[in-house]
């Protein structure tokens, strides 16, 4: 399947601009990758491509950002107690 008539550039441009989500160029390959999988798996036309990667971008910013929070939270919760075993820490969420 081609990806001759995506606009990635445009649409990476737009998510910066709009959303304030800023990707390195491995990170957008990797949700190219993705929505190229799902496209694939689906059966869907190529332009779909326009549609899916602007959703796909924000999903993968957001997963980013939880992932960063539970890590860090990770870590004070593992510098309190300085075992290192997360389930003896009891949440203060």
């Amino acid at each position: 399947m081609k990806y001759t008539a995506i606009d990635y550039d445009g649409i990476r441009k737009e998510a910066e601009q709009n959303e304030k989500i800023m990707l390195t160029d491995q990170e957008l390959l990797n949700v190219v990758f993705l929505c190229t999988r799902k496209i694939e798996l689906n059966r869907l036309e190529a332009d779909y491509m326009n549609v899916l990667l602007p959703d796909e971008i924000r999903h993968y910013a957001i997963r980013r950002e939880v992932n960063t929070i539970t890590i860090l939270v990770r870590k004070m919760e593992e510098m309190e107690d300085g075992t290192g075993n997360y389930e003896t820490v009891p949440c203060r969420c």
